[in-house]
């Protein structure tokens, strides 16, 4: 029982989180009509009961709805009508449920994840996409739970009423039937949380061949790659096989115990006189909803796998250093006594960090690779939240360019002007996109041309993420390896039109000899695992 208690605890808190309007109304609505349809169902198999065998029931009330029913038999045909309307509009409803919680449950992750941006991008992408597909399953699947719980209460209340004798062998049945059912929803339990794990390994060992593509392909290591994928997809879908013949089993198990009792039922002569078409009618789909109560409850059990996982993540997501930033008057950008690591890392990458770099300077940031330059970048440009220390600056206004650039598969103009809050004429974009000779040919020179980036060079995508930079007027531009795709003439014509602004320029280079005019070197360095600033001027 405390688990279904700690389901219930699980559900109500991310029920609060998703904020999903007029959710407990429309799953009261839903089980509201699941109720009709019982009823309705007990109503027909009385009515065929009646009308094909004579056989009337137990109850007064509904033995005088059937000879209205006997009078006027088109009536029937309503009632199945409007049954399949019901389970229609119930099933309806449970789809908008689900659809509902998966676009707050989203938003909310989504929101989290840009809020505390110390996740990585495979973790982001298993949050956003997978785990909130796997929750906001639970609430239809909690809805549908309820439904067939509450029908089966109305079956075995007629049933009850029909024949207490009778009804003893059936309780008797139900409860050697809970006793298999639970096993076998705990097993269930055991291999979801395996599939979990197993799909969380398999996302980041995909995000990793995706990311090192090209060099997968120039070292032949495609065959390996294959047989490495399709081991790991061997692995987890072997466990969603056992988990299926779990599932299916159960779902099964009520419907097998149906057959048994009845025929149990056949082979005791006092039981058997008493089974009348709406006694077995109504006892078939009495296991029919079991069956449906404990395929949906093992739902519901699974879905709390996914539910724990979502907690720890907001449990983690909290963001623990909320005033990072300080704007102050001052003639630097300071980092003082900055810890960092990422989230779901134990390894800190800086510990007690500080730094200044002046104003209007151009300043290099130079390690081997791994040492952490572009994570200092993330945290001048406070585009990383670190657990403990401050960022001071003059100003907020950052502007970014990496090695990959932002391209949308969009026109020129939207691509150019992304972030910008200020109105550029299309006199001034022209000339900008000219002065970085973008295009060889006049004709490309179009606004309104679709662009993305299968169309441009790596070369022409890094000149519109300097001109978008460029056309924001930012005070401080951070740099990350982001002249790796241009030829010797745009890096110089680059550098020429960044030093006729006033601007703070922080440049993380592997080669720092391309650039002249410089007024600080940051170089970090690996010290006994610990990374540390050596700054010269």
């Amino acid at each position: 029982m405390s688990k279904y208690k700690n389901i219930v605890k699980d559900i109500l808190y991310v029920s609060k989180l998703t904020k999903t309007k007029n959710k407990k109304l429309l799953i009261l609505l839903a089980i509201s009509l699941s109720q009709v349809s019982a009823g309705i169902d007990l109503v027909l198999i009385a009515s065929f009961a009646s009308l094909i065998a004579s056989q009337q029931t137990n109850l007064e009330t509904l033995n005088a709805f059937l000879l209205f029913i006997d009078s006027y038999r088109f009536v029937i045909i309503l009632l199945v009508i409007f049954r399949y309307f019901v389970s229609y509009s119930q099933q309806a409803i449970l789809k908008k449920i689900e659809l509902s919680v998966t676009i707050s449950l989203r938003m909310y992750l989504f929101s989290k994840i840009l809020d505390q941006r110390n996740f990585s991008v495979s973790d982001s992408r298993f949050y956003i996409n997978t785990l909130s597909t796997h929750i906001s399953f639970f609430y239809s699947s909690f809805s549908i739970f309820l439904n067939h719980f509450l029908q089966a209460c109305a079956y075995t209340a007629y049933l009850l009423i029909s024949d207490t004798e009778l009804f003893s062998f059936f309780a008797i049945a139900v409860f050697i039937l809970s006793i298999p059912t639970a096993k076998l929803i705990s097993s269930s339990r055991k291999y979801i949380r395996e599939e979990y794990n197993q799909g969380i390994d398999l996302n980041k060992d995909l995000d990793s061949v995706l990311e090192n593509f090209s060099l997968i392909k120039i070292l032949r290591m495609e065959e390996k790659e294959k047989k490495s994928f399709n081991k790991s997809l061997k692995n987890i879908y072997g466990v969603v096989y056992k988990n299926f013949q779990v599932q299916t089993f159960t779902a099964q198990l009520p419907n097998f115990f149906t057959l048994i009792v009845f025929s149990i039922i056949l082979n005791i002569s006092s039981f058997a006189t008493k089974i009348t078409l709406d006694i077995l009618g109504v006892t078939i789909r009495l296991f029919q909803s079991l069956s449906n109560v404990s395929t949906s409850l093992n739902r519901v059990a699974n879905s709390q796998v996914h539910i724990k996982e979502f907690m720890e993540f907001d449990k983690i997501s909290v963001v623990r250093n909320p005033n990072y930033l300080s704007l102050i008057e001052s003639n630097k950008i300071e980092l003082k006594n900055v810890d960092f690591k990422f989230l779901n890392s134990k390894e800190y990458i800086f510990k007690n960090l500080n730094l200044e770099i002046e104003k209007n300077t151009h300043n290099l940031i130079v390690g081997p690779n791994g040492s952490g330059k572009s994570t200092l970048l993330g945290l001048i440009g406070n585009v990383l939240t670190p657990e403990s220390g401050k960022l001071f600056t003059y100003t907020e206004k950052f502007a970014y360019i990496g090695a990959s650039p932002f391209i949308f598969n969009t026109t020129l103009r939207n691509n150019i002007l992304y972030g910008n809050s200020y109105k550029i004429s299309d006199a001034e974009m022209n000339k900008i996109l000219k002065d970085f000779r973008l295009f060889n040919e006049i004709s490309n020179y179009d606004l309104d041309k679709i662009i993305s980036n299968k169309t441009l060079s790596s070369g022409q995508m890094q000149k519109i993420a300097f001109i978008r930079a460029f056309l924001i007027k930012p005070d401080v531009l951070l740099l990350d390896e982001s002249m790796a795709n241009l030829d010797e003439n745009s890096t110089n014509l680059i550098m020429k039109l960044i030093s006729e602004q006033k601007i703070t320029l922080i440049n993380s280079t592997h080669d720092p000899e391309k650039y002249e005019n410089i007024d600080s070197v940051v170089e970090i360095e690996i010290i006994d695992e610990n990374r540390v600033l050596k700054v010269t001027k």
